[in-house]
C-alpha cells in the first residue's frame, strides 16, 4: 500500500491516532477531533461475502480518516429521515469517532451507536448521527456500519458446509461484535475507556442491542445498554426472529430463484458471483419473507429469541435504558390493515378482550401496531431486567414531543423522531426544540457516563421497578415527568394476547 504520509503531510488542525492496523489522521473541528471512515474489518467482498468479518490488513504510513466510508449496500427507503449520505458498496465495514480535541486526564466513557433501518437500510453516515453534542459532554462517540439485508443475513447449506457445520447467517450481527472488539482493542488511542462502553441503538439498532445483551460473543464488550424503539417481541409467543433452520430454507428458496441448487462449493461460488444488485432487499415492511429472513436464532451468536432470553435472565447484567415513542406507527398507512389481520388471527375472544381494553374495536385497530411492536416490548424487557435478583438499574421512557414545525400536523411522536433530540441535533432554531434536545442529550449522556440518566437541571427519572413501574414521559409540550403508565391495562391485554408472527 502507498505510504500515505507523503500524500497527506501533517497540517495544522489535524489529529492523529495509532491503532492496531496503523496510524490515522483525522481532523480538528473546533473543540473536537473527528476520525471518519476507519476500517474495523476487511472488505467483505469476493470470497469474503457471507464470511465472518476478517482482520484489517495493516497499512504503512498515515491513513487519512477525513471522510465517511461507503454506506453498506441497500435499497433506499424513500421515507427514511435517517438515510445515509454516501455511495453504496459491499466494502463498507467502517466506523467513525468523535472525541474532545483536548484529551481528558482520565479515559472517557464510550458510546457505540448502532443505526436503525429494519436491518435492510440505513447507515452511520446519516447527518443526524453526528456525535458532536455527546463528545462536547466529554464522551468518545463511535458510529458503525454493518452489513444489511441479504448481505448481512443469509443462511444456506453451502455456507454451513463451508463453515464446517457451524450455523452461520447473522453476518451483520457478527460485524457489530467485530466493531465492539475493535473498540476494546483501540479506543484508548482516542482517549476512550474500554471498560466503560455503552451500546446504543434505535429501531433495528435497538433490536440489535437487545440481541447483543444475550449474545455470548458480545459478553464483556459493553457495560451499559440503551434500546430505543427496539420492538422484538410479539404477545405470549414472545417471538421476533425466525429459526436458523427456517432461515436456511428461505436462503435456498432465494438461491433456487437464481438457478442455484445444492450445497457444494460450486453452488457457493455461483452465489458469490451474483451481482450485488441481485441480492438487494426491499425495505423492512415490504421485504419478501419467502426469500429474505432477517436476523435468525442460530444457537450461538443469538442463542434464543430475545424475548425468551430476557424472560430467563439470560442477558448481560448491565444498566439498561429502554423506551419508545408515543405514536410509533399509528399514522402509517399500513398500520390499520396489519392490525386488523393480527386481530383476526388472534381469534374472537382475544380480539374482544383487546377491544375492551382500548375502549372500542376502532381504537384497538388504530393503536395496536405501535403498542404491540414497540410499547409493550419496552415495558416487557424493563420488567424482565427489574426482576433479576442482582438487578442493575433500569430506566423506562416514552417520548411524546412533537417538533414545533409539525405540532399542528402530528398527534404524537412517530418512529425515529426522538433520534435528533437524543443526538442534540434538532436542525431547528425553535427555542423549545433546542431545549428538548439539550434535555434528551443530557439524560442520555449521563447514562453513558454513569449508568444513571439523572443530573443537574433535569426532571427526576426514577429507576423502573415492579412495585411502581414509573417511567419518564417526555411530553408533547417538551416537559418531562415521571408517572405510572396510563396504558397499563392495554399492555396487560397485549401481553396476554396469542399473537403468533410465524
Amino acid at each position: 500500500m502507498t505510504d500515505t504520509a507523503a500524500l497527506f503531510p501533517p497540517k495544522a488542525g489535524a489529529a492523529e491516532a495509532r491503532i492496531d492496523s496503523g496510524r490515522l489522521r483525522g481532523r480538528i473541528e473546533g473543540d473536537l477531533a473527528v476520525f471518519l471512515g476507519v476500517p474495523y474489518a476487511a472488505p467483505p467482498v469476493g470470497r469474503l461475502r457471507w464470511r465472518a468479518p476478517q482482520p484489517v490488513a495493516p497499512w504503512k504510513g498515515v491513513r487519512p480518516a477525513l471522510a465517511f466510508g461507503f454506506d453498506c449496500f441497500h435499497v433506499e427507503d424513500p421515507g427514511d429521515p435517517l438515510a445515509g449520505t454516501q455511495a453504496h458498496s459491499e466494502d463498507c465495514l467502517t466506523l467513525n469517532i468523535w472525541r474532545p480535541a483536548k484529551r481528558p486526564a482520565r479515559p472517557a466513557p464510550v458510546l457505540v451507536w448502532i443505526h436503525g433501518g429494519g436491518f435492510t437500510n440505513g447507515a452511520a453516515s446519516a447527518t443526524t448521527y453526528d456525535g458532536a453534542a455527546f463528545a462536547r459532554r466529554g464522551l468518545v462517540v463511535v458510529t458503525i456500519n454493518y452489513r444489511l439485508g441479504r448481505f448481512g443475513f443469509f443462511a444456506h447449506q453451502a455456507l454451513t458446509r463451508e463453515a464446517g457445520g457451524k450455523r452461520v447467517g447473522n453476518f451483520g450481527l457478527m460485524d457489530q461484535v467485530a466493531a465492539l472488539e475493535w473498540v476494546r482493542r483501540n479506543i484508548a488511542a482516542f482517549g476512550g475507556d474500554p471498560g466503560q462502553v455503552t451500546i446504543m441503538g434505535e429501531s433495528a439498532g435497538g433490536w440489535s442491542v437487545n440481541m447483543l445483551m444475550s449474545s455470548p460473543p458480545a459478553r464483556g464488550l459493553f457495560h451499559r445498554a440503551v434500546a430505543e424503539s427496539a420492538g422484538g417481541r410479539i404477545g405470549t409467543f414472545g417471538k421476533s426472529l425466525v429459526s436458523w433452520q427456517k432461515a436456511q430454507e428461505i436462503g435456498e428458496t432465494f438461491a433456487a430463484h437464481h438457478g442455484v441448487a445444492g450445497g457444494d462449493a460450486a453452488a457457493l461460488a455461483a452465489l458469490r458471483a451474483l451481482p450485488a444488485e441481485a441480492l438487494q432487499v426491499a425495505p423492512f415492511f415490504i421485504a419478501p419473507r419467502e426469500t429474505y429472513s432477517g436476523p435468525m436464532v442460530d444457537g450461538w451468536l443469538v442463542p434464543k429469541d430475545p424475548g425468551a432470553a430476557f424472560a430467563e435472565g439470560a442477558v448481560a447484567a448491565a444498566p439498561y435504558l429502554v423506551g419508545c415513542n408515543s405514536r410509533e406507527v399509528d399514522d402509517m398507512v399500513e398500520a390499520r390493515p396489519m392490525a386488523a389481520a393480527l386481530l383476526k388471527d388472534a381469534g374472537p375472544e382475544a380480539a374482544a378482550a383487546l377491544a375492551r381494553a382500548y375502549g372500542g374495536a376502532d381504537a384497538a385497530e388504530a393503536g395496536l401496531m405501535g403498542d404491540i411492536v414497540f410499547v409493550e416490548p419496552a415495558r416487557y424487557t424493563a420488567r424482565c431486567m427489574a426482576e433479576r435478583k442482582a438487578a442493575a438499574p433500569v430506566y423506562l421512557y416514552r417520548f411524546g414531543y412533537v417538533p414545533q414545525a409539525y405540532a399542528a400536523q402530528l398527534k404524537g411522536a412517530a418512529h425515529t423522531t426522538e433520534v435528533p433530540f437524543v443526538f442534540g441535533k434538532t436542525g431547528s432554531a425553535d427555542a423549545r426544540d433546542l431545549a428538548v434536545g439539550r434535555m434528551m442529550n443530557g439524560y442520555w449522556a449521563n447514562f453513558v457516563r454513569s449508568g444513571d440518566p439523572n443530573g443537574a437541571g433535569l426532571a427526576p427519572w426514577p429507576r423502573f421497578d415492579r412495585a411502581s413501574e414509573d417511567l419518564l414521559f417526555i411530553e408533547r409540550d417538551g416537559s418531562a415527568r415521571a408517572a405510572a403508565d396510563p396504558k397499563a391495562g392495554i399492555l396487560d391485554a397485549l401481553a396476554a394476547a396469542p399473537f403468533d408472527p410465524a
